[in-house]
Parts: structure tokens; sequence; C-alpha cells
């Protein structure tokens, strides 16, 4: 079976960061070790990726010196989802 590409014609965004790529230190350095999310960006961290709720819920577990901001932002975005669903990134 072939895999078609679509043209996206709309892409709807939280106002609020969830994390800063160049920032988040802590959880950026947990995604570089535990995740694949930075495979799917481009060359300048740019792009969509994705992260599994369950892994979402591992970083918050594991990383104790995750800032405040960080740590209430991805709270709130898997707040009342399922640990095997997945929440897309956009990054710019």
């Amino acid at each position: 079976m072939s895999v078609r590409a679509y043209k996206v014609k709309n892409i709807d965004f939280a106002k609020e960061s969830s994390f800063n790529l160049w920032n988040d230190d802590a959880f950026v350095s947990w995604l570089e070790r535990n995740t694949e999310f930075y495979l799917r960006l481009g060359e300048e961290c740019s792009g969509m990726s994705g992260l599994e709720v369950a892994e979402i819920k591992r970083a918050l577990a594991e990383i104790k010196d995750l800032d405040d901001y960080t740590r209430k932002q991805l709270e709130e975005d898997i707040k009342g989802l399922e640990d095997c669903e997945w929440i897309d990134y956009i990054c710019f």
C-alpha cells in the first residue's frame, strides 16, 4: 500500500510554549537520552515531533531539577490523557 503526503492547511497550537529546546537543559537532556524526539526535527531543531504521554510522565518523575514553568506546562499537556496517547509539538 502506498503512503501519500497531504498539504497541511491549518495548524492550531497553544499560546504558551510547553518547553524551550534552547533553555530547558534538564528536559532537553532527558529527551536526548530517552526518546527519538529530535530525530523528527529539522537541522535547526524546528518542525513537528511528538511524545507519548507515558514518556512525559516518566520525565516528570525522573527530572528533579525541572523548572516550575516547564513542569506545570507538561502537566497541563497530559491532563486527562491515557499513557498510550501522543502529543504533537511544533517547534520554531
